[in-house]
């Protein structure tokens, strides 16, 4: 009887190392894949602000629309993988809607040089802005892979704490930090162009239909 409480014992307790140990790799999986898609972004990041500062040198627009188009793909895969991190929406709302006008307005003025207009001394100064809003996540993304690389954040913490937490914009370290990102583009300024992510596109209000009732019959 004695041998088989032994030998139950070690089952159970081999068991548990086990699943300790199928968990700390699950853990350390999910992480290595969000370090990937973080640093990934800052990559992208860095691209969009190089093409910007490259298109807005450009002195043909053959150059410029070559620029564009790989600033438009650039800034599409930082989304992408700012969507891949354990952060909550409400975080990082402006920067997301940043990455999406940049590559939405890219490609707008890439198709314009396309057709053979060139870029207007507005849409010059728009670039300016948005190449001076590149430059300014660029560096708190560096900030951020700083606090990383040294372990002051940790992403399974982020992940396990979850939505409420970010909703609450707790003053914690791994929080505050993606907070303050976002809020330098609290004054991004309104664009206003011919694409999906346009201010007078996100900001329309849905309309009723409008007309006189008519009946089943009718219809």
């Amino acid at each position: 009887m004695y041998s088989v409480v032994v030998v139950l014992i070690a089952v159970v307790a081999g068991w548990g190392i086990f699943q300790y140990k199928r968990a700390a790799d699950l853990r350390q999986e999910l992480d290595n894949q969000y370090n990937r898609a973080f640093y990934e972004m800052i990559g992208y990041v860095q691209n969009v602000e190089t093409l910007l500062m490259k298109t807005l040198v450009s002195s043909t627009p053959e150059m410029a629309a070559e620029t564009l188009q790989q600033a438009w793909h650039q800034a599409n895969l930082a989304q992408t993988n700012l969507g891949q991190l354990p952060i909550t929406q409400e975080v990082l709302a402006n920067t997301s809607r940043f990455l999406s006008q940049v590559g939405d307005f890219s490609l707008a003025l890439d198709r314009q040089n396309i057709r053979g207009d060139g870029i207007n001394d507005e849409q010059y100064k728009t670039l300016e802005n948005l190449h001076k809003y590149a430059v300014t996540l660029q560096e708190g993304l560096n900030n951020l892979q700083a606090s990383i690389s040294s372990g002051r954040i940790r992403w399974n913490e982020l992940a396990n704490k979850g939505t409420p937490l970010f909703q609450k914009q707790s003053e914690n370290l791994n929080v505050q930090m993606f907070s303050d990102i976002d809020k330098s583009f609290q004054e991004f300024p309104t664009l206003i162009y011919d694409g999906p992510f346009s201010d007078h596109m996100t900001n329309l209000q849905p309309k009723g239909l409008t007309g006189n009732d008519i009946s089943v019959e009718e219809a």
